[in-house]
């Protein structure tokens, strides 16, 4: 059984992060999660109104390979933290942020290899699916002919700590399948 340290090294996640509070147990941690084949899904994409338009968060890497889609909102210093973390242990310098409803418009500017879509609502509106954010993440789906790895909110994974694992399985199919492309 790996301890917690040994977890965070493999993450490559030592010695920047620090755990806040003790995890609720150590049998979340025992199975290992296996990376299998990634299956791509193509969603039927329409045309969105302008009803269900919102303005989204858009992230992307300083060599234009990835883009990070979340919900407009502004980061809180812990939220903040954890992005660059996350960025960090990937291995991705990133670019500031940039607002737009019209998230097409800035896969064509900035011409991305790979998108992560951040949260329920923003993989719902980019994927057109009314399914929950449990049932759309660890696939690889296509929007727009970009890939697209749906995973929770920054928000989120800082209130459901064991959540943070199944963060990091979504990444790790991400950067699996980054090196396909």
């Amino acid at each position: 059984m790996m301890t917690r340290e040994d977890m965070l090294r493999e993450l490559e996640l030592l010695p920047v992060w620090q755990l806040r509070t003790p995890l609720p147990s150590p049998d979340l941690f025992q199975a290992e999660p296996k990376l299998l084949k990634p299956v791509v899904i193509e969603p039927a994409i329409e045309k969105l109104d302008a009803a269900s338009a919102q303005l989204l968060m858009h992230i992307g890497s300083e060599d234009g390979a990835w883009l990070f889609v979340m919900a407009n909102e502004v980061l809180q210093a812990d939220e903040a933290q954890l992005l660059k973390n996350i960025c960090k242990a990937m291995h991705i310098i990133t670019m500031p942020e940039e607002m737009s409803i019209d998230t097409l418009a800035v896969i064509q500017a900035k011409q991305p290899k790979m998108i992560i879509s951040m949260g329920e609502p923003v993989t719902q509106m980019l994927l057109q699916s009314t399914e929950p954010l449990t049932k759309l993440r660890g696939k690889v789906y296509k929007h727009h002919d970009v890939t697209l790895i749906a995973t929770y909110d920054l928000a989120h994974l800082l209130q459901n700590l064991p959540d943070k694992a199944k963060t990091w399985a979504d990444l790790r199919l991400a950067m699996h399948t980054m090196q396909d492309l």
